[in-house]
């Protein structure tokens, strides 16, 4: 192997994969702006304001919510009525399950449901 050789594999080797990750951030800012755009010019030429609101509107009244308190009030009532699905959700699946696993009749009439 030469000098040049020697000096160019480790630069070659750690430069694609750093400059695909640039690459690759490069693209996801201009496709969250080119959405953006789009969501503007809509807003703006295609739709009327209470159909299709501009982004800046939709920013500020989020920044709204997130200020007052409302967001975490909202995202508690969510989880505590995911939480409350998912234990209804054992309730019932479990102790079919257990009978599916156990008695022919309930595996027979659950397994097409199930």
């Amino acid at each position: 192997m030469s000098t040049a050789e020697l000096t160019l594999e480790p630069t070659l080797g750690r430069f694609p994969a750093e400059r695909r990750r640039g690459v690759a951030t490069g693209y996801a800012i201009l496709g969250a702006l080119a959405f953006l755009a789009v969501w503007s010019a809509f807003a703006t030429f295609v739709f009327e304001p209470y159909v299709l609101p501009p982004p800046w509107a939709v920013a500020a009244q989020m920044w709204d919510f997130v200020t007052s308190g409302l967001v975490l009030a909202q995202f508690w009532a969510s989880l505590c009525n995911t939480m409350l699905g998912w234990i209804l959700a054992l309730m019932l699946g479990i102790p079919i399950g257990i009978a599916m696993g156990r008695v022919q009749d309930a595996n027979a009439f659950f397994h097409v449901r199930v």
